[in-house]
């Protein structure tokens, strides 16, 4: 707990007490007077002997505590009972110093200022308690407080303390005008308080320890005159008589009865919370300690002084724009900071992931290195099928596309697989059947380059001979369409061949010897008759007209390979040899065969 030492002498003894205090709860350890001038005799250096026997007495208690309060007397300081106009509590401390330095005689910017509002009158008129201090007292105390090597932390007045600690008195109502008497050996101070404030200070001295009672009861008189005339005609209700002992309870009993006047005892220690060994043993004369003990209890519970020479009543200053730029200023620098900080780690987030991102990369780099070389493959391969032509399918087209096998008969077929294009030559029996051949390749195959056509009766009864080129489509090739329409081509006669030879009407025997045996006809798909074939055999013709020749059927889809004979007289031939169709047999070969 922290400790504070409250510190107060006269011309004869030093008064010293001890207290610690925490959570605004004080216990008073110490309380003991030393005398230090015994005789009264005035010596050369007194700061040098008070503060000697100050260390000597704390250093036999083991009291090393640094921080001291120090209260100073009325007659150390001089006091003036100020009137002021109204004015707001903010102009006070300005009007104080102005008045003080037209009623103090000797005040100047050394003497330290401080006072204490005690009244303020119905129309504003405010009464003050102004004190002031010499330098010369100030520096005698601060010359005692560095010797004995103790830090002054506040210069008080005695008789206010004293007030203070009575403030805590409830036995009589706190707006009551009461006279305080504190009994200090050749001294005493007479203080009329209200409401816990001194409003009037008062200090006597006399000849002996203690007082005599007559020229005592003189003193009280006096002062009570004198605080009826301050406080205009308010007269004392009550006198309180610091001190607990038969000495001060015989003293209160004569001054109630030549007075007249209700007289009360106060007990100091009897105010504070005391210290166990302290409570056994408590010091002589407890009245005397009434300052030191309300010093400290306001202190340390921070309830405040009424005059601190060392702290005194000043204009409030300005509020200070500082704290709030510096709020302000440390607020950006936070903010600052932070995105700094979030900044960087964002940066170093983003470089982690770049660093990886490029990993990757650079491993599916090499992983598309590893396939480039498939990927070329494949694309070839692509590019191959593409342009490729199906020359099956092509040729089935084409078949499909072709007039039927009593139309047309093809002696070349040249297929050009590097351009997709067919060569075709072959003879057909009349232009219309050149015409609709080309039409149809032209729809379903490819592109048709006709060639000169011309009139040929070298192969009767084809007497056009054509040559076409014809440049394929690339892709899947529709046959449906041209093989339904040679379907329709090539059964429209058969249906009517059969309707007019399956529905005769039945006939007698007469009418059957004298109508003449017709033959039917041959069916559609024969190429040729019998006497064609041999009339085709009978013409010679060159090796090199019928070497490439085809004979296409009419069977859709059926391409037949040329038979090469050999003529009577030795030569070889080729000729289109049909499988079907004709009267009689068909010549036997000599050489070659039939080829799906």
């Amino acid at each position: 707990m922290p400790q504070l030492l409250a510190l107060e002498w006269n011309g004869r003894e030093i008064r010293v007490a001890l207290a610690s205090g925490r959570d605004r709860q004080v216990v008073v350890e110490h309380a003991f007077s030393v005398p230090w001038n015994a005789e009264g005799a005035e010596l050369d250096q007194p700061e040098q002997r008070i503060a000697q026997r100050i260390t000597e007495e704390l250093a036999a208690r083991g009291i090393s505590c640094q921080e001291v309060l120090v209260a100073v007397g009325r007659t150390s300081i001089e006091l003036r009972q100020l009137q002021l106009p109204p004015a707001p509590e903010t102009d006070l401390p300005d009007m104080v110093q102005f008045q003080a330095s037209r009623e103090f005689n000797e005040l100047n910017e050394q003497w330290l200022l401080d006072f204490v509002p005690i009244d303020e009158a119905a129309d504003g008129t405010r009464t003050v308690l102004a004190t002031a201090i010499a330098p010369t007292m100030i520096q005698q105390i601060e010359g005692v407080c560095q010797k004995a090597e103790l830090k002054m932390r506040r210069l008080l007045l005695r008789p206010c303390e004293a007030a203070s600690l009575l403030a805590g008195d409830k036995t009589a109502p706190p707006e009551q005008l009461r006279l305080l008497v504190d009994l200090l050996a050749d001294e005493a101070d007479l203080t009329a308080v209200i409401n816990g404030k001194a409003v009037f200070l008062r200090t006597t001295r006399f000849s002996g320890d203690p007082p005599p009672v007559p020229a005592l009861l003189a003193e009280i008189r006096l002062t009570m005159a004198a605080v009826q005339n301050q406080l205009s005609g308010r007269k004392v209700e009550s006198i309180v008589l610091c001190g607990g002992d038969a000495m001060h309870t015989d003293l209160a009993r004569r001054i109630e009865t030549e007075l007249g006047i209700r007289v009360q005892l106060f007990d100091p220690f009897g105010a504070v919370e005391l210290a166990p060994a302290l409570k056994r043993s408590l010091p002589p004369h407890s009245g005397r300690y009434a300052p030191l003990l309300g010093m400290l209890l306001a202190e340390l519970t921070q309830a405040g002084h009424a005059i601190d020479f060392l702290h005194p009543r000043r204009r409030p200053e300005a509020p200070s724009r500082r704290k709030k730029w510096v709020i302000a200023g440390t607020t950006v620098a936070c903010l600052a900071l932070a995105y700094l900080i979030y900044s960087r780690v964002d940066n170093i987030l983003l470089d982690n992931e770049v660093d990886a991102l490029h990993a990757m990369s650079i491993r599916l780099g090499e992983e598309t290195k590893a396939t480039k070389k498939t990927s070329d493959n494949s694309r070839e391969i692509a590019k191959w099928a593409d342009g490729e032509v199906i020359w099956l399918d092509q040729l089935y087209a084409l078949t499909q596309c072709l007039p039927p096998a009593d139309d047309v008969v093809l002696g070349e077929l040249a297929c050009g697989p590097q351009r997709g294009n067919i060569e075709l030559k072959g003879w057909v029996r009349s232009e219309g059947d050149l015409a609709k051949m080309g039409e149809s390749l032209r729809d379903h195959v490819g592109q048709v380059t006709p060639k000169p056509r011309k009139e040929d009766q070298s192969m009767r009864p084809y007497s056009w001979h054509f040559e076409t080129s014809v440049v394929v489509r690339k892709g899947p090739v529709e046959t449906s369409a041209p093989a339904k329409k040679a379907a329709t081509e090539t059964s429209a006669p058969a249906k009517k061949g059969t309707t007019e030879t399956s529905a005769p009407a039945k006939k007698g025997p007469a009418e059957a010897a004298a109508s003449p045996t017709k033959t039917p006809e041959p069916p559609a798909r024969r190429c040729r008759s019998g006497r064609e074939r041999n009339h085709e055999a009978a013409t010679p013709r060159k090796d090199s007209d019928c070497r490439r020749g085809w004979i296409a059927r009419n069977d859709p889809g059926l391409l037949l390979f040329p038979v090469r004979r050999r003529s009577a007289s030795g030569e070889a031939s080729c000729r289109p040899h049909p499988l079907e169709g004709g009267r009689g047999k068909e010549r036997e070969p000599v050489e070659g065969r039939e080829r799906r």
